[in-house]
């Protein structure tokens, strides 16, 4: 799925997904948007809501962990995928650096 495609569905669970709503507040809402489907970085999101940057990434990083208690391990994995991505692009990265041997990527046919 390219990057169009997965915008679209990620806004569209975030705007329609009841779960979500009860457990998470408008504005922690509109943070999790902005961030994930607007790409906005840290540092825009602090000028946007008064507040410094680092804060801005606890509370996404809070947001992400009751994606996690609510819907499980998977898409929270997936949204901090996204969330990683845009800070690597941020950081001018091309990719993820290598924290070790994923031994879940071996195929032996």
């Amino acid at each position: 799925m390219d990057k169009k495609g997965l915008n679209m569905l990620l806004l569209k669970w975030i705007k329609w997904d009841k779960d979500l709503w009860a457990k998470l507040t408008e504005i922690q809402i509109e943070l999790l948007i902005r961030r994930l489907i607007e790409e906005m970085t840290y540092k825009e999101l602090g000028v946007k809501y008064q507040t410094a940057p680092k804060r801005i990434k606890k509370i996404l990083l809070g947001i992400f962990h009751k994606v996690k208690e609510s819907h499980g391990q998977e898409l929270a994995a997936l949204l901090d995928h996204v969330n990683d991505q845009i800070e690597f692009k941020e950081q001018g990265l091309s990719k993820r650096r290598n924290d070790g041997f994923d031994f879940k990527k071996v195929f032996l046919n």
